[in-house]
């Protein structure tokens, strides 16, 4: 009894410590659902908070690839 006991727990414990599934966007972001706030897990952009996706592009998110970032073009003299 006490094996099955530890062994559920144990399962359990493990389970929990996964992280959330969910796609990213092109900052690494993305809303969560339950709190209704926008969070970023990777790129440049990895481990800032912001109320919405709205605040957070307001704060000059930068792309995940800035590669693929539009370039300014220079202007001739």
């Amino acid at each position: 009894m006490i094996k099955a006991f530890i062994s559920l727990t144990f399962f359990l414990y493990t389970l929990s410590s996964f992280g959330h599934s969910g796609g990213t966007d092109k900052y690494g972001c993305h809303t969560d659902k339950s709190t209704g706030s926008y969070h970023c897990h990777k790129g440049p952009n990895k481990g800032k908070n912001f109320k919405s996706k709205t605040e957070g592009e307001a704060a000059g998110l930068a792309l995940k690839d800035s590669s693929n970032a539009p370039k300014s073009k220079k202007h001739k003299k």
